[in-house]
């Protein structure tokens, strides 16, 4: 089922509900261009990151899975900004 982006709760309040891990993969692949899979994990720059944890960003839909690659959706790229900013 598609969210819109203004019901995306992940989307209005990143910083209470996603943990830590999954804030730091969503600023990831905002900013890191080489992103690959690697066996069970996903390599994002220098930092690697589970599969149940883009598993969870996929599900909030804040990120997209293509071709061995990742991509922020909107409301992942909201998310990155809210972080950034340092918004709650």
């Amino acid at each position: 089922m598609i969210v819109s982006v203004s019901e995306n709760r992940a989307a209005l309040a990143p910083r209470r509900e996603l943990t830590r891990r999954q804030q730091e993969a969503v600023l990831a692949i905002g900013h890191y261009r080489h992103i690959r899979k690697a066996g069970a994990a996903w390599e994002i720059g220098p930092h690697r990151f589970s599969q149940s944890i883009v598993d969870v960003l996929v599900t909030r839909q804040l990120a997209r899975e293509a071709s061995r690659s990742l991509s922020l959706t909107l409301a992942g790229q909201l998310v990155e900004k809210r972080l950034k900013d340092g918004q709650p």
